[in-house]
């Protein structure tokens, strides 16, 4: 009884957090002037990797302000070509193969990607997001409008679910769903700090 009371109380603190969360809304007219790099760790995302990148580039952030680079972690079906094939002035890409040793193939390399994506940025502003994930047209206005009008420097930000088929899924969704409501609470409290990287900056 002590421990549902107990765990009652928590999630009724981090609701309020949650709910006390500022909501940042994007003035009309406003024109970025930051260098963003979007950085996108993929492994075996050879259904969603073109998806994820075109959505990317038919946001509203400025192409001449936008740098994509596709971190490639020892795909086996063809992801590092698609990306290759959308390489262009805003989309480059690394395989990590040419940088990491081969037993590095066996293990995934999430963390090691982003490290080689930073190193190789040119933008001001580093984003993270998952080669699964599909970006809506002012994602990356909002983050540049943030760090051009707050004194922050970083954002964790949470990440939609749609599409899932069956009660796993749903049930996967509604878990996740509840682990960044306790990100965004805890932030508020500033009781810790975490993030997944599908929405980072």
């Amino acid at each position: 009884m002590f421990l549902a009371l107990a765990y009652a109380a928590l999630l009724t603190v981090y609701r309020r957090a949650w709910l006390a969360l500022a909501e940042w809304q994007l003035p009309a007219g406003f024109e970025p002037k930051t260098l963003i790099t979007v950085l996108v760790p993929a492994r075996n995302e050879a259904g969603s990797i073109e998806a994820c990148l075109q959505s990317i580039l038919a946001g509203n952030y400025p192409p001449n302000l936008l740098e994509i680079i596709v971190l490639d972690d020892f795909s086996e079906d063809g992801t590092a070509e698609i990306a290759h094939q959308l390489s262009g002035s805003s989309i480059s890409c690394i395989n990590l193969a040419d940088h990491l040793p081969p037993k590095a193939q066996f293990s995934p390399n999430k963390k090691k990607a982003i490290e080689l994506g930073i190193a190789k940025a040119k933008g001001k502003i580093i984003v993270t997001t998952d080669a699964d994930c599909v970006a809506p047209k002012d994602w990356l206005l909002l983050i540049a409008h943030v760090f051009e009008n707050a004194k922050i420097k970083m954002i964790c930000a949470p990440v939609a679910f749609h599409r899932e088929k069956n009660l796993l899924q749903r049930f996967q969704s509604l878990d996740f769903l509840g682990l960044m409501g306790i990100t965004g609470a805890g932030a508020q409290l500033g009781w810790h700090h975490m993030a997944n990287g599908a929405n980072l900056a």
